[in-house]
Order: C-alpha cells, then structure tokens, then sequence
C-alpha cells in the first residue's frame, strides 16, 4: 500500500491498528507494522480504537478507518482505552496517557483483516493541500 501511495515509511504520521484485542493476532499485526515501516515502527504512534468500541465484526475494518480519518483531521490521537502498552509481544506506541494527544497527522495507514485469516488490507490516508492535488493531476 505504501509502494502503491507513493509514500515511504519516514512520510507516515499514524498507523490505525484493527487491533482486536487477541494476544496472537495483535502481536502478528505489530510484527507485519514492524515489517512494512522497519525502524521507524518503533516511533510510530499507533491509534487502537477497539478497546473503546469493541468488535463490530465485519463493520470493524471500517469502523477502524472512519477514526483513522478521523484522527488525522483533528491531527489528534486518541487514547488506547482497555489497551495493555506494556505488552511486549506487540511493542508499539499506544497512547496510553488517558488524554487525546494534539498530533500533526498528514498521512495515515489504516490496517484491517478477517479473523478467519487470508483477507488483509492496508489504506493509506493524506491530508488534501494543493501540493497534493496538483501532483495525482500531474500523474494521471
């Protein structure tokens, strides 16, 4: 998906986890987030919405990317609620303070998958400037 934006990993601002609240495919997820930003996943905060919302099934992924969206309009990061951040099987940044956070957010990543396995998907997100718009018409 980052190939496919045009965007590097250094670019990204947020990763929206689907973050489902299960100790193995949490830790699968961090480990594909690691995988796909390298050493910057480290840094990278990580906005986990489930534990506020709980798991809406197959409206999940959506769900997901509207506070993903949500997020980088506000330039805001909410906070994990019902979240473990001392997990360290899955060693990503959740805010864990309790408070939203005041962020800059250009670009974001909302990940989502089927719990059944074998259906994934990664959107990238970019804030609208005129720099942005004259760029996809310049490539088209």
């Amino acid at each position: 998906a980052l190939a496919d934006a045009g965007v590097q990993p250094s670019d990204v601002d947020l990763y929206g986890a689907f973050a489902c609240g299960l100790v193995d495919r949490d830790a699968c997820e961090a480990r594909a987030v690691r995988a796909a930003f390298g050493d910057r996943a480290e840094q990278l905060p990580v906005l986990a919405a489930r534990g506020g919302i709980g798991n809406n099934g197959a409206g999940s992924g959506a769900i997901d990317f509207i506070a993903t969206v949500l997020a980088l309009h506000h330039n805001t990061l909410p906070p994990t609620i019902n979240g473990d951040p001392t997990d360290e099987a899955c060693g990503v940044q959740l805010n864990s303070t309790g408070v939203a956070q005041d962020r800059r957010i250009d670009v974001a990543v909302s990940g989502a998958y089927a719990l059944s396995g074998g259906q994934n998907a990664a959107l990238v997100i970019r804030k609208f400037t005129e720099d942005t718009a004259s760029r996809k018409v310049a490539d088209q």
